[in-house]
């Protein structure tokens, strides 16, 4: 309890009693009360000797009769329990600041009972002291101090900040300016009607160490200008400022609710700022879990101490990672992992060749021997893997173009189909014909054969190098590209129906399409189905023969007639590559560690090591079954003679099943492919869809 006051007038007389029961705290806040900035009357020191910093302040006080007014609020709900009910006080004068004397006196005697953080809860016309270790590191650091409350946006057009000094005289502060070097006073004359200024220095000068420095910051709330807030700091005078204290001091009335934040684009809740520690520990456990979960954690342990969302998080984590790119320590810069990367060509097995040409950043080709001696084995000559390309975005710092095959001398245990297997990589750092040219003809060069299936997307400068460098090699041309590309330009460019695009794309790709045909007499003949659309359409008749027909012909037409495939070709394998680079944990790497978690194709080696004994997810196919051991054998076996066995198994030639294959799950039966539902005639819905409901 507060000692009560006498509206008589021994109103600064305490009893002796009331004194002793009585906190530091209270005991400060009764004296503002008996004597704050309005009571020039009063002999006690709290009473001024300077006007309050602020200027602007409302001239009305607070009377002794409204002292129950002045009590401190203890009534308002604050959900932490980490947040002292108590911190906030009512300010000895409503509508005005404290005095330099009052704050003084406030941070020598409250001192001891700040808080971490600005409370929550009213603060009309209140005050509180809260710790500021945290602030004067950031303060050192070069990073903005947060006084973080729960008030709203305060607008920063028009927030100041003031330093000034002060020196303690009798226990009174008094305000002193440094002019030319030296601590002075101020004083003011009126010569003819004018105001003149002149500074007295002090004698003697006061020995700076005692000398007080004021940093003030004035802040007004956004949504109603009228309430104000002031943070103030001291320094100087360690005698008296022994700890890093902040007084928080907030003038007016707040208007009960706060508007929802300036930047904001969908809904519009009320902006309340979040603290910089829970920002800080978010983004802290944000190093290893995702944003959603640490945002569920965060709200389960304590929701009143937790971000807003998890968008929060994610901002906090971007933000601290863009002010780590600027001040990052040797070797962590892309500049350096360039440097290091160049290194690992000849300590690592992994890198191949690096590329650096004049103007350019350095590419890399990345690959070992055995994905090397694989991609052999299993693509060159006839039925051999089609070798797909296809770049990949939002990786890293830069570009990954994978090759991809499939091994024809295994069965995935799972699947009952060839695995998808990582072939040589590289990554660059544009999309020039220049760029992949230099891949292209290294590939060239290990493999020594233009016998050989390759197949893209339709990347001009990938399919030009391609074209250049393996112009006898079969090329085929993504067909789920090629309806996208067409289906983009109805779209956007002829403004076409969707039931237009739907029966253009069905004569170009469908069972009885043009990509379908067997001979050239059929395909003219389908070719003619589309006349009404180009007589509809005439800009689709001279993009379809300027950029469809001649790469539909030799890329879909040709390789099917010839049995070089048996299918419209996709580039799904090398996208299900590109999906598995980007799994690991779905951001975006430094270059070294886009190396290392290239190294995903070991564990498909490791497994085609394992099905020479019978264990992992590999199965060896029948033709290829004379080779394999028992688990025991293999056990007694040296690790040179494991790996000469390896090293033939992956040179041995593999060839295509006839057709369309599906192994048994012991690798002792193939069959041509069912289309998995016996479908009827022209059903082109899924067969959940075609389900009639029994009444």
């Amino acid at each position: 309890m507060l000692p009560r006051l006498s509206t008589s007038d021994d109103t600064h007389r305490f009893s002796t009693t009331s004194l002793r029961s009585a906190s530091p705290t209270s005991i400060l806040q009764s004296t503002f009360l008996a004597g704050g900035e309005d009571c020039p009357s009063s002999n006690h020191h709290f009473s001024s000797s300077l006007s309050s910093v602020d200027h602007e302040n409302d001239p009305q006080s607070t009377s002794l009769n409204s002292r129950e007014d002045c009590v401190l609020d203890t009534s308002e709900d604050l959900s932490s329990s980490n947040i002292d009910r108590d911190a906030l006080h009512h300010a000895p004068s409503k509508g005005r600041f404290m005095s330099i004397d009052q704050l003084v006196d406030a941070v020598k005697t409250m001192s001891d009972h700040c808080v971490k953080q600005i409370p929550p809860g009213n603060k009309d016309n209140k005050f509180c002291l809260i710790d500021n270790s945290v602030n004067l590191e950031q303060w050192n650091a070069r990073h903005r101090a947060a006084y973080v409350d729960d008030c709203g946006a305060y607008d920063s057009s028009v927030g100041t900040t003031v330093n000034r000094y002060f020196v303690l005289e009798s226990n009174k502060a008094k305000s002193v300016y440094k002019k030319n070097g030296e601590y002075a006073t101020e004083s003011r004359k009126i010569v003819n009607k004018k105001t003149t200024q002149e500074w007295i220095p002090l004698n003697p000068q006061p020995n700076p160490e005692d000398v007080i420095t004021g940093h003030f910051v004035y802040s007004k709330l956004r949504s109603d200008p009228s309430f104000k807030k002031r943070v103030t700091t001291f320094s100087g005078h360690s005698s008296t400022f022994c700890k890093p204290v902040a007084v928080v001091e907030y003038c007016g009335i707040h208007p009960g609710h706060n508007q929802p934040h300036g930047n904001r684009k969908h809904h519009g809740n009320p902006y309340c700022r979040t603290q910089h520690t829970v920002l800080s520990e978010a983004a802290k456990r944000a190093k290893n879990q995702p944003p959603r979960h640490v945002y569920m954690d965060m709200n389960k342990e304590n929701s009143f101490d937790a971000p807003s969302n998890a968008k929060q998080i994610r901002n906090k984590k971007h933000n601290e990672k863009a002010a780590n790119r600027e001040n990052r320590p040797n070797g962590q810069n892309v500049a350096d992992e360039v440097l290091e990367t160049i290194a690992m060509l000849n300590t690592q097995n992994s890198v191949q060749q690096i590329i650096h040409c004049k103007g350019k950043i350095p590419s890399l080709i990345v690959y070992n021997k055995q994905q090397m001696e694989d991609l052999k084995a299993n693509c060159v000559g006839e039925n051999g893997s089609v070798i797909g390309f296809d770049r990949t975005f939002n990786v890293g710092p830069c570009f990954i173009t994978p090759t991809t095959y499939k091994n024809k001398a295994v069965w995935h245990s799972e699947s009952n189909e060839h695995p998808l297997m990582l072939g040589p990589t590289f990554l660059h750092w544009d999309g020039e014909f220049e760029t992949y040219h230099t891949f292209i003809s290294h590939l060239k060069r290990e493999l020594q054969s233009e016998d050989i299936v390759v197949g893209s997307d339709a990347e001009k400068a990938l399919t030009k190098a391609l074209q250049l460098e393996f112009p006898s090699a079969t090329h085929l041309l993504c067909t789920i590209h090629m309806k996208d590309n067409i289906t983009r330009y109805l779209s956007e460019k002829v403004g076409c129906s969707m039931r237009d695009r739907t029966e253009i794309i069905s004569f170009i790709f469908g069972e009885a399409g043009i990509a379908w045909a067997d001979d050239s007499a059929t395909s003219e003949f389908r070719e003619d189905r589309l006349d009404d659309y180009f007589i509809k359409y005439p800009t689709f008749q001279r993009y379809y023969q300027k950029h469809i027909a001649d790469k539909l012909k030799r890329h879909v037409q040709l390789p099917l007639q010839k049995g070089v495939i048996d299918t419209l070709w996709t580039n799904n394998n090398a996208e299900s590559i590109n999906h598995r680079i980007k799994q690991i944990d779905w951001k975006p790497q430094k270059l070294l560690a886009l190396i290392q978690c290239l190294d995903i194709s070991d564990a498909h080696f490791m497994d085609l090591r394992k099905s020479l004994y019978g264990r992992g997810n590999f199965v060896l196919c029948e033709e290829f079954r004379k080779h394999s051991v028992t688990p025991g054998e293999w056990a007694q076996k040296s690790a040179n003679w494991k790996n000469k066995k390896m090293t033939n198994f992956l040179k041995m030639k593999k060839t295509a099943q006839a057709g369309n294959t599906l192994q048994s799950t012991d690798g002792r039966f193939a069959m041509p492919k069912s289309s998995g539902i016996a479908k009827k005639p022209g059903q082109r819905r899924r067969a959940r869809a075609e389900k009639v409901k029994r009444q």
